[in-house]
């Protein structure tokens, strides 16, 4: 009993939240990665990030190499303005204001940025 309600708990919400990201990002406005436009994208994390919001960025970057072929910056939120498309991580944008209990996670998909907090 304790294992399914840790299941519904922990594990069914982000389920969820996946098969919205999944439908979200199938709508005409999504973000798109094209390989020839990866050298004007960016990984934008906090310019006080924490070890573990550096190593996401790392993990992420090595997983777009593995599918592309091609290497994406990982720039300093200060610099973000170079790039045309942006992935943040732990950087909320500035029309959320919901608050977030400390095992919640979001993703908002924009045209040309992506959101993970």
């Amino acid at each position: 009993m304790i294992k399914r309600k840790i299941i519904i708990k922990y594990f069914l919400p982000k389920v969820l939240l996946l098969i919205m990201l999944l439908v979200v990002s199938c709508k005409g406005r999504s973000f798109k990665i094209d390989k020839d436009e990866i050298s004007s994208m960016a990984i934008v994390v906090p310019d006080t990030a924490n070890s573990i919001v550096l190593l996401a960025a790392d993990e992420l970057k090595k997983h777009i190499y593995l599918i592309f072929d091609k290497n994406i910056a990982i720039s300093d939120f200060s610099d973000k303005d170079r790039f045309r498309k942006r992935i943040f991580i732990e950087i909320k944008p500035d029309s959320y204001e919901k608050k977030l209990d400390p095992e919640k996670s979001v993703y908002i998909i924009k045209r040309n940025s992506i959101y993970i907090f």
